[in-house]
């Protein structure tokens, strides 16, 4: 291993996918729109809700592998407004594309993702500095689809730590 690093667990959220939901062919793939209603935030750093307004625009490319690419806005219990915004990968199986074209989906599907934050709220400046990752799912056993992850931060550690 050539680099040591630490991560930090910052927070768990969880939010709604509402009706709003598209799925069109394109030329990357199937194209999957979906729109955040609403959703709370909670953990050890911080603790609020998910605003309305924030979505999804997924690609599940011919292989099965779904790409999210998210923007969602953060208001913490202070006021403080952190946009968020992800993309990552989920595995749907070597079928994936093709069930999901045919309306066919797994009740859950596991996802990991590369999160960025930006605010201008002095409490969270710090926020701006860091790399985080995103383990979570989707849950579509629920009404309105579900969206679950765990945020933690990423740190790069010098050779003598």
């Amino acid at each position: 291993m050539l680099n040591k690093f630490s991560y930090e667990y910052l927070f768990s959220y969880s939010c709604n996918i509402g009706d709003m939901y598209r799925m069109v062919k394109s030329p990357m793939g199937l194209r999957n729109i979906g729109y955040i209603t609403d959703g709370e935030v909670w953990g050890d750093k911080i603790r609020g809700k998910i605003l309305p307004g924030g979505g999804d625009w997924c690609v599940i490319r011919k292989d099965g592998v779904s790409c999210p690419d998210v923007r969602a806005m953060i208001e913490t219990e202070s006021g403080a407004k952190i946009y968020m915004q992800y993309t990552g990968r989920m595995d749907t199986g070597e079928n994936g594309y093709e069930d999901y074209c045919n309306g066919r989906f797994p009740d859950v599907n596991y996802i990991c993702t590369a999160v960025n934050f930006e605010t201008e709220d002095e409490e969270y400046l710090w926020l701006n500095r860091k790399q985080c990752f995103g383990i979570g799912q989707v849950d579509r056993t629920k009404t309105p689809l579900k969206v679950q992850y765990d945020v933690y931060a990423l740190t790069s550690l010098p050779d003598d730590a």
